[in-house]
């Protein structure tokens, strides 16, 4: 009876070293899927900007890429500007406006995370504010609706 203790002391310990085990593997997925991933994400995005602007035709609205930063950008007033890069396991963004010549800088309107995972047989996933994105649609949608009611609201 007296052995029990350490023997429970012993499976918590091999139990901890198993799930850091698991937890090391899982992020060695995501450190090796994190830039194709992001790469899907860019072809969605850019395939979803292409379609809007097939219907909003403005001219000063581009997407731009750089390694693994892009962003969307109208260059007149109203200006704005989404920035979207991945940083290790996350993928950052930041939108930002500027509504006319009277603010002397971008006025920051959301900064934010999508959060990469994965399970144990490699697959990933994203997650933004703790909610899964299903897809690479999802996260478009979830990065670029805000862009596309400011410029609805302000622009076409």
């Amino acid at each position: 009876m007296a052995d029990d203790w350490v023997d429970k002391y012993l499976k918590s310990w091999n139990d901890k070293a198993r799930q850091t085990e698991i937890s090391l593997h899982r992020a060695r997925f995501v450190e090796q899927g994190a830039s194709p991933f992001f790469d899907n994400l860019y072809k969605r995005i850019h395939k979803d900007f292409a379609s809007f602007q097939s219907i909003a035709n403005d001219m000063h609205l581009t997407i731009l890429r750089q390694g693994n930063r892009f962003s969307v950008i109208r260059d007149i007033y109203p200006m704005l500007k989404l920035e979207v890069w991945l940083s290790g396991s996350t993928i950052e963004y930041l939108r930002s406006c500027l509504i006319d010549r009277s603010q002397n800088d971008f006025q920051e309107e959301e900064s934010g995370q999508i959060s990469l995972v994965s399970d144990l047989s490699g697959n990933l996933q994203a997650r933004l504010k703790g909610r899964l994105l299903k897809d690479s649609s999802e996260m478009s949608e979830s990065l670029l609706t805000p862009v596309f009611n400011y410029l609805k609201e302000h622009c076409v």
